[in-house]
């Protein structure tokens, strides 16, 4: 509270005084302001009173003195706050905004596969925006204010509906009642090829396998660009394989409007994304209805993505928000260490 104010001039002896008027005023409607007697707080108020009166006239002779006068007061009259007390209620306060902010307005997630490359690259930091489709009671799948849903092209974080304890980003390629269907890695939404075109440059990417011996190691790829309507953005196919006569799959979903949990039992089965060998596998073939609150999602990374490709659609309930960017990118020496070019980089 004790401040030598006698070098403070114009706004910035108004702006000080303000702050203190405020402080004094918290205080005395707390535990120690109440005890005080009233003769006691009279005379503080009465201080603050001549205060506020001198502020808003613009006299700063007489603001200064009664500024002075009001820490006196203060000092001998309202008792001090211990040190332990005044860091304990300092860090509660930083800690309860920075869990509302985790909680319902931004929070960090840190990429762990190569899913969405080049978008997103194995070792990025990033925020997510969590109030752009509504706040989300946590642990529950209860919504309120949600305004705007996920639209095509927008990169989420979601909670996988096979793995609920576990986070997932990909980008949203369909949404409800759209119709889609791949053919030769090409992608159709409503009966329409996805624009794509090949762009003339190599790219390699640092990925990381735990299951091998030597887990780091680079893949090359080649780079395509995919529009849907205004926004552009890069996708990723394994070098050297020709996307036009790689087979097809069937994204007919027979009969299932739920997630497919045990996508790779079923698959090796034959009876759910059955993949075609025969010389027709780029011919049209079985469209996948989205149904209502849901959305297709996709790694940018279209060979090495566990995506609705394999469980099928999310449910809108379980997206926790918006990729923003990147605010932190590192990986081993070796293969990056830090990468300064890939802060702040917009995802888009």
């Amino acid at each position: 509270m004790k401040q030598d104010v006698s070098k403070f001039k114009g706004r910035l002896l108004f702006s000080y005084a303000r702050t203190q008027m405020r402080y004094v005023n918290k205080r005395l409607r707390r535990k120690q302001g109440r005890l005080l007697n009233e003769t006691k707080k009279q005379s503080i108020r009465d201080c603050l009173s001549n205060l506020r009166k001198f502020c808003k006239d613009k006299n700063e002779t007489n603001a200064r003195q009664e500024l002075v006068l009001l820490q006196q007061l203060c000092e001998e009259n309202l008792p001090k706050r211990s040190v332990f007390r005044e860091y304990t209620e300092t860090f509660g306060v930083a800690i309860v905004a920075t869990l509302f902010l985790r909680v319902f307005i931004v929070e960090a997630f840190q990429i762990p596969s190569s899913s969405m490359i080049p978008t997103l690259e194995i070792g990025d930091r990033i925020f997510v925006n969590k109030f752009i489709y509504g706040l989300r009671i946590p642990y529950t799948n209860t919504r309120f204010l949600d305004f705007v849903k996920p639209e095509r092209g927008d990169v989420i974080v979601f909670i996988n509906p096979c793995e609920p304890e576990k986070d997932y980003i990909k980008r949203v390629v369909a949404t409800e009642n759209d119709y889609i269907e791949e053919r030769c890695e090409k992608l159709y939404v409503n009966g329409k090829e996805v624009p794509s075109s090949h762009e003339n440059k190599d790219y390699r990417y640092a990925e990381h396998d735990p299951r091998r011996s030597n887990p780091w190691g680079y893949v090359s790829c080649d780079i395509y660009t995919e529009t849907v309507g205004d926004l552009i953005y890069e996708t990723a196919y394994i070098s050297n394989r020709e996307r036009n006569n790689h087979r097809g799959i069937d994204l007919g979903f027979p009969g299932k409007r739920e997630p497919n949990c045990n996508y790779y039992e079923t698959y090796q089965q034959g009876n759910h994304l059955t993949l075609k060998e025969s010389d027709d596998a780029c011919m049209e073939r079985k469209q996948y209805q989205i149904p209502p609150n849901h959305v297709f999602v996709m790694g940018d990374n279209r060979q090495n993505s566990n995506d609705s490709r394999q469980w099928g659609p999310v449910p809108i309930t379980n997206v926790k928000g918006k990729s923003m960017f990147v605010w932190w990118s590192s990986r081993p020496e070796a293969y990056g260490g830090f990468i300064w070019d890939r802060i702040g980089t917009k995802i888009h």
